[in-house]
């Protein structure tokens, strides 16, 4: 299955996906967007990285140039110490657990929730 990586990608400069790649110990060297996508797919097909990793990547590169690092803790989160606990809260609050982090919207115009998920506090 080819992967449109410009798509999953989005704006992210291709100086942030090779630092990216080289951080992680992966060859990120080549000129131009074609040479990056080719690298990413031989990565992706060689099992080195996922394409859900690089969408990950731009979540998180969103979260961080549009300060949009959020940590916090619920309400009356006291006795929700297992994730069964923290989703049955969540729920009743009638908002939806995400199975993974979503891209947030840009500029939005007015607070955005833009995902909930457990962590065991610590």
């Amino acid at each position: 299955m080819a992967v449109n990586y410009a798509d999953v990608l989005g704006d992210l400069t291709q100086t942030i996906i090779r630092h990216w790649l080289k951080v992680n110990g992966l060859q990120h060297s080549g000129s131009g967007a074609g040479d990056l996508y080719k690298l990413l797919d031989k990565h992706v097909e060689a099992g080195k990285i996922s394409v859900n990793q690089l969408r990950q990547l731009v979540i998180e590169v969103e979260e961080h140039r549009n300060k949009r690092v959020y940590l916090g803790f619920l309400e009356g989160y006291k006795g929700l110490d297992s994730q069964k606990a923290f989703e049955k809260h969540i729920g009743s609050l009638n908002i939806r657990l995400s199975d993974e982090p979503k891209r947030g919207i840009i500029q939005p115009s007015k607070p955005t929730l833009n995902y909930v998920c457990w962590s065991p506090r610590g």
